[in-house]
């Protein structure tokens, strides 16, 4: 199976269990990213230590560049809407801050 199909074969899994939360697609994300992002070209960082601002879930490095800084959600949770988080990005976007 395709890492993408495997993915999205194990969100299905965690979404279809109603005791599912957040911390339970990280698992699902953590495998995803490493099957793409082979080591030691890359590092995987996950709940990395920040010095100030948002906190991402993951981060993916190529040695000291940053590349993706990547949130989890549970889609089922309040604030997860695609559509409300694709016009918050079309605004970011509007303002000059780079979305991947």
């Amino acid at each position: 199976m395709s890492p993408i199909n495997t993915y999205l074969s194990e969100l299905a899994k965690y979404f279809a269990d109603p005791t599912s939360s957040e911390m339970s697609y990280r698992t699902a994300m953590q495998n995803y990213l490493e099957s793409i992002f082979p080591a030691p070209e890359y590092i995987i960082q996950h709940d990395p230590k920040v010095a100030s601002g948002n906190k991402p879930d993951y981060i993916v490095r190529r040695g000291d560049v940053p590349l993706l800084y990547i949130e989890v959600k549970d889609p089922r949770q309040p604030g997860s809407d695609l559509n409300k988080i694709e016009k918050q990005t079309k605004q970011l976007d509007i303002l000059g801050i780079p979305i991947l």
